[in-house]
């Protein structure tokens, strides 16, 4: 063979070459497993394969085990304890010998400061100058084993919770909406079974009972803070609606959006919650009907004082007829009294109303102020009140007026009992404390502050102690039912309000009530009419079971300049209401009549007067709202007793208003 051009210009044989090529290669081979060997994260050992010793480690190694390569290089593993199983040793050996190589052997190592390390070894039996060696990678496996039990245990909770929580759960996936797991809280929540649910809709399954929530939860779900307590309006299988509060999370699984949902039922929580508030206002009205029964005959020795003052003076006005300032200042007496009876009815039927609470801003004096007019009247004549800091004050609470008002009456109810058979004095207070400095803990924003005192037989603080207990009473059978300061005691917190109360037998009893203090305004009341709004020649249909009421109307109506027919009888006004062929601009009806009410009245006028107004006239005017008036078709309410300026001003308002749109 010809020498090649290289030969040629070096003399080197080809053999030669070849040689010196392989040796090159050996080097680079080395130096690339030296670099190999020295940078490998995992631990990497050389041990002579006759005598077991080790001729090479790694720090890698070192890292794991703690020797050095001073420590290790010459000795056995066994002499170093690194075997912390000697059976997965043997076990090593044997599968080498079988095989000549072994992978991912699971073996349990013992450091050099004695813990324990569990590692995945993985070898080959190769030959390193001329001699059988072993090289074996050791990989620390022990926080991966640790993670992934953590994530086992964590996956084993998380399904058991998800099976057995009270509350349904349920996954579906983002994009089809399907349902992909479900628990049994679920199923039997919406009535389904598990083939029955997996992979459809909430929409399929009729979920959703008001289809408007699917949107709002969608939009809730997709904000920042995500679906938390949402509470909707779900459908069952078979058609019964409850009510669930909803949470929702997003997760990504196997590269898919999905969304976790807890469903928390609340049906029975909220009817309970509802029958608990049945039950407190059923508590509070039979309060107030004994607290009536108490001041009954203090109410009727009130209304039998103003009686007399009408009867009396109608009878010198008779009297005195020829002598017309006489007759004048008698009739101005009448008035007066008249005024007072109304007064004392509204009081009486704002305290004895059943209604639900509205909330108001309101002027705490003026209530206090009535609450004492009304006490007054069953007072004997040896308890005399007092009333500190009422004149000119203008607190505002926001509050329900008539149970503000019942908390005043049943604390002064209990003071003139603490105090009858003994001349005493009833002290009702009110006061305005400033807020708290604002750097003290718990400090309390500006609050009005009502007390009510007497100077009765006072209370033991065993008696005390149990003052707020419903049914505790220390009065005798017959005379109450131990719920006036249970009531009281509910109205106050519900209000945000505290109440304290002190008590020395033979001294007295002092009651402190704190209200937060409302910045608003006062809502205004209807301005005062300077004079008689007049008619413009209007006809109107006026209705009342009273002749007297109806002769009155029909009197005053006719002076103002309207054109007015009355009627004691509803069918009799139904007559006159001939369908398409009305005369009349407006119709006043009472509320209570024979035959027909007010109400049942309105509802055949609007099916042939659809536009034709209508002003219902009652003696009961908290029964009704302007809302639940629409609903009739009302179109206003004139409260009894009438006079002059309200009738007047209310039927010169509903003629002014625009007309009614029909229903």
């Amino acid at each position: 063979m010809p020498p090649t051009s290289e030969t040629a210009v070096t003399g080197e044989s080809d053999l030669a070459l070849r040689v010196r090529q392989l040796e090159k290669a050996l080097a680079e081979s080395e130096e690339r497993f030296e670099k190999t060997f020295s940078a490998s994260a995992d631990g990497i050992t050389v041990t002579d394969l006759v005598t077991s010793r080790y001729i090479n480690i790694n720090e890698g190694f070192t890292r794991i085990f703690g020797y050095t390569r001073e420590e290790a290089v010459g000795r056995l593993a066994v002499e170093l304890s690194i075997w912390a199983y000697p059976k997965d040793r043997d076990s090593l050996v044997q599968e080498i010998k079988r095989c000549g190589r072994v992978r991912d052997f699971i073996a349990v190592g013992r450091n050099k400061d004695g813990s324990f390390r569990t590692c995945s070894l993985s070898g080959e039996v190769v030959e390193i100058s001329g001699n059988p060696s072993l090289v074996l990678v050791v990989r620390d496996i022990t926080e991966q084993l640790r993670t992934e039990r953590a994530l086992r245990e964590a996956l084993e909770r998380f399904s058991k919770s998800f099976m057995v929580s009270p509350d349904a759960i349920c996954l579906c996936e983002v994009e089809s909406r399907r349902f992909v797991e479900v628990n049994d809280s679920f199923l039997r929540l919406m009535g389904v079974s598990r083939g029955e649910a997996l992979g459809h809709t909430a929409r399929e399954l009729g979920f959703y009972a008001r289809r408007e929530d699917e949107e709002h939860l969608a939009r809730a779900l997709r904000t920042e803070e995500g679906a938390r307590g949402f509470e909707l309006r779900i459908r069952r299988s078979n058609g019964e609606e409850r009510t669930v509060l909803f949470s929702g999370e997003f997760m990504t699984l196997d590269g898919s959006e999905h969304c976790l949902i807890v469903l928390h039922d609340i049906t029975e929580l909220q009817r309970a919650a509802s029958e608990r508030a049945l039950l407190q206002e059923q508590l509070q009205q039979a309060q107030k009907l004994e607290a009536l029964g108490t001041l009954a005959g203090g109410i009727a020795h009130d209304f039998n004082n103003i009686l007399t003052a009408i009867m009396a003076y109608s009878e010198m006005a008779v009297m005195d007829a020829e002598d017309p300032d006489e007759v004048r200042s008698h009739l101005d007496e009448v008035h007066k009294a008249s005024l007072r009876a109304r007064d004392l009815v509204r009081q009486i039927l704002s305290f004895s109303r059943m209604k639900k609470a509205e909330r108001r801003p309101v002027c705490i004096a003026e209530v206090v102020r009535e609450a004492i007019s009304l006490l007054r009247s069953s007072l004997p004549s040896t308890i005399h009140i007092l009333e500190e800091g009422l004149e000119g004050d203008q607190a505002l609470v926001m509050a329900d007026p008539t149970q503000l008002h019942q908390v005043i009456m049943n604390l002064g109810t209990n003071s003139t009992h603490a105090m009858r058979g003994r001349a005493g004095v009833l002290t009702f207070g009110l006061a305005q404390l400033p807020a708290d400095a604002p750097e003290l803990d718990g400090a309390r924003p500006a609050r009005v502050c009502i007390m009510v005192s007497d100077t009765g037989s006072g209370m033991s603080p065993e008696v005390l102690a149990r003052l707020f207990e419903p049914f505790f009473t220390t009065k005798g059978q017959g005379e109450g039912t131990g719920l006036g300061m249970s009531v009281v005691h509910g109205i106050v917190q519900s209000h945000g309000g505290t109440i304290a109360v002190e008590s020395q037998v033979g001294v007295g009893t002092s009651v402190r009530i704190e209200l937060p203090l409302h910045t608003g305004e006062l809502r205004s009341a209807e301005p005062a009419v300077g004079g008689l709004p007049q008619g413009r020649g209007e006809a109107l249909l006026f209705i009342d079971d009273e002749p007297q009421i109806c002769q009155f109307a029909q009197k005053m109506l006719t002076r103002l300049g309207y054109h007015v027919t009355s009627c004691t009888n509803p069918l009799e006004a139904l007559g006159l209401l001939v369908p398409g062929q009305c005369g009349f601009a407006l119709v006043v009806t009472d509320l209570t009549m024979p035959n027909m009410t007010g109400i049942e009245l309105a509802r055949r006028i609007r099916g042939g007067h659809p536009r034709l107004p209508i002003l219902l006239s009652s003696g009961l005017p908290g029964m009704w709202n302007n809302e639940r008036l629409a609903e009739v078709g009302i179109n206003g309410l004139l409260t009894k007793p009438l006079s002059i300026q309200s009738l007047a001003g209310a039927v010169r308002r509903m003629l002014d208003a625009p007309l009614p749109e029909p229903s």
